[in-house]
Formats: structure tokens, sequence, C-alpha cells
């Protein structure tokens, strides 16, 4: 289903985690089109009573999957990270830092984006990161945008407990 934007339309990857969710209200609060995919639609129905959001299952994995979910968006925001991978080699930190990100630039230049947003994390370093974390989502975080087009990455914020708005 699409939303009619007011402001915009923001897609989020990791929409549905924590500082997702929040953000996702936030901006449909105040205008925005909100569209999250998410690998399971059914276990995040509860976001569903949020005015302007479009909830869609997709493999964000799947580069064609991706295009589609970004196609139209104004701005992308990318929260995905995860904690904890199976084995210890790096290789689940990669994927899902690393080679997400280049996935999702990709997309973004092939819609036609014109903004992303990169989460980072405290202390993110591709080069002196002390763990496959760390290392990963600075890896992830050096992307070079395209000339005419400026980097934005968020990083050393800390988030505790419940998110204000306003």
């Amino acid at each position: 289903m699409a939303v009619k934007a007011g402001k915009g339309t923001v897609c989020i990857l990791g929409g549905t985690g924590f500082v997702g969710r929040s953000i996702a209200a936030k901006l449909t609060r105040t205008g925005y089109a909100v569209r999250i995919p998410t690998r399971n639609r059914q276990s995040a129905r509860g976001m569903l009573i949020l005015p302007g959001l479009d909830l869609i299952q997709a493999d964000v994995h799947d580069p064609d999957q991706l295009a589609d979910v970004v196609a139209g968006a104004d701005t992308v925001i990318n929260l995905i990270g995860i904690l904890n991978e199976r084995g210890h080699d790096g290789s689940g930190f990669r994927h899902a830092h690393v080679e997400l990100a280049e996935k999702l630039m990709a997309a973004c230049r092939k819609s036609g984006v014109r903004r992303l947003l990169q989460m980072s994390a405290l202390k993110a370093n591709a080069e002196r990161g002390p763990s496959h974390y760390l290392s990963t989502k600075g890896l992830a975080g050096a992307g070079h945008p395209e000339p005419g087009r400026r980097k934005h990455q968020v990083h050393d914020i800390q988030t505790f407990g419940h998110l204000r708005s306003g």
C-alpha cells in the first residue's frame, strides 16, 4: 500500500527496532510518509497504527527488493545493525553492516534517492575498531558519495531508555 506523503517519504531500514520505531513515530506525527521494510511484517503489525506508515515485507539483502523499497523515497535511513553473529569470524557483521550499506548506496543511486543517512556507533573505526562490530560499523560509514552529494553519517550518540519527541 502506497502512502501519500505530505512532507516527503522516508524509508527506514531497521525501522522496527528501538531507535527506528521512535524515529518512525516522530516522522509520521510531523507529516512524513514512512516506509519500513521488514523480514516479518506480521511481527511488526503493531506499528500499523501509525498514520502514514507503510510496512513492507522484504529482504533488504536482495538488491532488486532493496531498489523497489527505496524507490520514490526522498530520504533513506539505515539503522540496521547486529550486536552478535553466528560464528566468530566477523562475516555476519560484514554482511549486516558493510555489504548491506554497499547494496543500499547502489539502490539509492539507481532509484535517485538524494539523501541517505547511515547510523554508525560510538567508537566505530574501520582501521582500528577493537571488535568486528566496531570495525564493520566504521567500514559501513566509510563509503563515499557521488560528486555533488554530501555524506551524512550519524555516530557517537548514545540511546538510553525512552526517546522523547518534541
